[in-house]
């Protein structure tokens, strides 16, 4: 890992196109004088506001209620676009229409409507057949023959996201980009905000390494999650943990850099200061360009997985990694964690599995937490596929493990052994590598 100039420009261009305005509060009707309390005819035109891509505005079927003074006045449910024209008595009524709810939502008074929620939603599920939730309301007079516009907007935003990297982050790569406080269900016709006992959108962390990714683009959908303003963020560098609202959405950037993890975090919103609103029926388009390391840059987490060659041991000055290395009886690894400003509740675990090799009968693993206090220091059993705790929240962690191949009291120093460990945080994130007793894998 390079520990000399640890310096970083991250470079966050913004560029959000308000595809979705407040909903229209004037009707646009067309009238004709019409006697008290005689029954008019109503006619419903129904249109989407600006699409967020090509498919995502199509209706394939509608649910509809009219409410007036006294309550629900009509209701029903289409497979079309189209809401059915009515005849109403004079009068002011409000308007709300479901979009591609794919069922009657059935009978409900207008109180239960306003908090109605979409179902909760898995990360591939806000398209339908092209189709994502739509809803929009009208407040309407009638005096006459009427024909009622109402506009559909999309219950989620859409996220693009474009990463690169710099000239000074020559030989990074992409490992990850995870978004975060994506809310799983969100309020039809109210304003929606992420709660910590809300259901959030699980997505999953693909490790990209093999990929030899150096730039990544990729787009999402997440409901409207109006987090908030902090007006006392002027700085970009302030948008992070503990300044920035605690549901706030975000994207994780995992990048591997000299054999070093480093996360860059993104909050969303509408500016890249003060806002962590992501509206619905918006369009979020993020242009990110890392340029460097910064210890100083509280949005950079940074974590460091090596597995040392025996006790870190060194062969004419140098140190080598991932694997095992005998002496005497026992052959030894040495596993070092480091992190900085990384969340301090996260824990790593370890677990291996034997790939192949001459094993024994009574061949063990074994590992002590060598970072402990000397008096808690023990060497303990690790079968393959068990996850042991080594490491939680920040600083250094340092463990060693022993393998020995014994059948019964013969001990075997075999040149051959093979195994795979595996070291993540609770999110899977981490680091797979193989490590083997054969010196002509790793003594190059």
């Amino acid at each position: 890992m390079k520990k000399a100039k640890r310096t970083i420009l991250y470079t966050l261009c913004l560029c959000t196109a308000l595809l979705g305005f407040s909903c229209t509060k004037e009707m646009e009707t067309e009238e004709h004088p019409a006697m008290p309390d005689v029954p008019c005819r109503v006619e419903f035109r129904i249109e989407t506001e600006a699409a967020t891509r090509a498919t995502d505005h199509a209706v394939r079927n509608l649910n509809f209620y009219v409410y007036g003074n006294s309550g629900l006045v009509r209701s029903g449910y289409t497979i079309s676009a189209f809401v059915p024209t009515m005849t109403l008595v004079p009068g002011t009524y409000r308007v709300y229409v479901v979009a591609n709810a794919g069922s009657s939502l059935g009978q409900m008074d207008e109180s239960e409507l306003l908090v109605l929620s979409t179902p909760v939603t898995e990360q591939d599920g806000f398209l339908q057949n092209g189709a994502m939730y739509l809803s929009g309301m009208q407040t309407m007079t009638v005096a006459g023959s009427t024909t009622c516009r109402i506009v559909l907007r999309r219950a989620a935003a859409k996220i693009s996201l474009n990463v690169r990297f710099g000239p000074e982050m020559e030989g990074a790569r992409i490992v990850h980009v995870v978004p975060g406080n994506a809310p799983a269900t969100g309020s039809v016709f109210g304003e929606n905000r992420l709660t910590a006992a809300d259901p959030q959108i699980e997505f999953p962390y693909p490790d990209l390494s093999s990929g030899n990714l150096s730039t990544l683009s990729m787009s999402y959908y997440q409901y409207e999650n109006l987090a908030g303003s902090v007006g006392s963020i002027t700085d970009p560098a302030d948008r992070i943990d503990g300044k920035a609202p605690a549901t706030a959405s975000y994207v994780s950037i995992r990048v591997l850099w000299d054999g070093a993890y480093f996360d860059y975090k993104v909050y969303l919103g509408s500016n890249t200061t003060s806002d962590f609103n992501v509206r619905r029926n918006t369009l979020y388009d993020y242009d990110v360009t890392i340029e460097g390391v910064n210890a100083d840059d509280l949005r950079i987490a940074m974590t460091e997985i090596i597995f040392w060659v025996g006790r870190k041991l060194s062969i004419g000055g140098r140190y080598y990694r991932d694997g095992f290395y005998w002496n005497t009886r026992v052959a030894y690894s040495q596993l070092e964690i480091v992190t900085d400003n990384c969340d301090p509740g996260e824990e790593y675990a370890v677990s291996f599995r034997s790939l192949s090799g001459t094993f024994h009968s009574d061949w063990k693993m074994e590992y002590m937490i060598f970072s402990l206090p000397a008096e808690q220091r023990e060497y303990k059993p690790i079968a393959p596929g068990e996850r042991i705790t080594v490491h939680k929240g920040n600083g250094t962690s340092v463990v060693i493990f022993a393998f020995s191949n014994y059948e019964g009291t013969k001990n075997y120093n075999t040149t051959d052994n093979y195994f795979e460990f595996t070291v993540c945080d609770s999110r899977g994130r981490g680091r797979t590598a193989v490590l083997s007793t054969n010196r002509d894998e790793w003594f190059k």
